[in-house]
């Protein structure tokens, strides 16, 4: 019996530690997204702040919030909110769409009007589904993955800096190139 409790103890104390770990996880995202959004330019980003809105992740505000705190993208200030799925984000300059939010978000993505939002995702065929940043986990460690031609419609436009850092890079009709490691 008294095994069975250690065991149960044991147990219960790893599904707790692996519940409590994702906002840890999610940590490691900030400083991604970041380096990311500065090296894209915006055709106007105004003279406010620049607005990060997270969709289905949200253990990721606070994360960036924490993260943003003494920073600045293009000089301005960062601020984080969190959204629901089909809320107006015309407001956002760049939008997560997290693991919470199931299924094809190819209609959601098409309804911001190829406005000069950047949308980044963690997802299998979130390039393909209009998504223009993808971060995939290779060999254990955080990469991405790019939609040039994504970006590009929104009026965005990826520094070439970007583009060579990402592990793929999909442009002219979806064709795939690899490139160097994060």
């Amino acid at each position: 019996m008294r095994y069975l409790f250690i065991i149960l103890s044991l147990l219960f104390s790893n599904s707790v530690f692996s519940a409590a770990k994702k906002p840890d996880e999610l940590g490691v995202y900030p400083p991604y997204l970041f380096s990311i959004l500065k090296l894209i330019e915006w055709p106007s980003i105004g003279n406010d702040a620049v607005k990060f809105c997270v969709i289905g992740e949200p253990f990721l505000v606070p994360a960036i919030e924490h993260y943003a705190e003494d920073k600045t993208i293009h000089l301005l200030p960062v601020t984080a909110e969190r959204k629901e799925y089909r809320d107006d984000i015309s407001e956002c300059h760049a939008v997560y769409i997290g693991s919470l939010v199931r299924g094809d978000v190819t209609e959601y993505i098409d309804s911001f009007n190829k406005a000069p939002i950047v949308i980044f995702g963690h997802r299998d065929g979130f390039l393909e589904q209009g998504g223009m940043i993808n971060f995939v986990v290779v060999e254990e460690k955080l990469r991405f993955e790019l939609n040039v031609d994504n970006i590009s419609a929104a009026q965005l436009t990826p520094g070439d800096v970007l583009t060579s850092l990402s592990t793929t890079l999909k442009d002219q009709g979806s064709n795939t190139a690899e490139n160097s490691e994060l």
